[in-house]
């Protein structure tokens, strides 16, 4: 899966308080603001993509999910002895695919802008939903957990989160099996590693970067 497609850190949580499952989350202003722009979007088009109103109009929302990404303080995290990277996901997002005929042409990335919610659509390559789908198929989820995708500078990943914590990672582009000089022949059969695994190399591949 490329960086374009690639969602976010959920409230923080009380200790001994049960984990809040993350669609919950996800408000009806956050809804309805994909929800809005869809419509506009299938009524004026989208100047940003150049994308006419004909290309909505047989467009729905699938199931969101969450895409997060780091800012420069990344750049602490060999120095960090934890290897929790929860600390450094800073932009969480709601992505809401918009799929026309079973393939998503986009999604509704929403972000809260100045307390408001503001939804932007950004194109994706075709077949990558199916890429997304597939690999929410075959990784097993816990009570509460999901699916999300995580973008660093040194790659992409897909994490398996309940909002509090990364149970377990794995690349989701072949630039970041390079990086991080893993084994995995390919991103597909790419194995899921806890963090205590993944986060050394996520270090190391930082500390080349410098």
């Amino acid at each position: 899966m490329r960086a374009g497609l690639v969602v976010a850190l959920a409230v923080a949580l009380t200790a001994g308080t049960a984990p809040v499952h993350h669609w919950t989350e996800i408000s009806d202003r956050t809804r309805n603001a994909a929800e809005d722009a869809l419509y506009r979007f299938q009524r004026d088009g989208d100047p940003g993509s150049g994308r006419a109103a004909a290309a909505f109009q047989n467009a729905r929302l699938d199931d969101p999910f969450y895409y997060f990404s780091c800012d420069a303080s990344l750049w602490q995290f060999p120095r960090d002895p934890s290897n929790d990277l929860m600390p450094y996901l800073v932009w969480r997002d709601a992505m809401f695919p918009v799929v026309v005929n079973d393939d998503a042409i986009g999604v509704l990335k929403v972000r809260e802008m100045e307390g408001d919610p503001t939804a932007f659509f950004v194109p994706v390559p075709s077949g990558i939903y199916d890429k997304f789908k597939a690999a929410r198929r075959r990784v097993r989820l816990g009570r509460d957990q999901q699916l999300s995708v995580l973008n660093t500078m040194v790659g992409d990943f897909f994490i398996v989160e309940d909002g509090t914590h990364i149970a377990s990672m794995a690349p989701c582009t072949t630039r970041t099996l390079l990086l991080l000089r893993l084994p995995d022949p390919d991103v597909e059969s790419a194995s899921y590693r806890p963090p205590d695994e993944m986060a050394p190399l996520i270090k190391d591949a930082i500390r080349e970067r410098r």
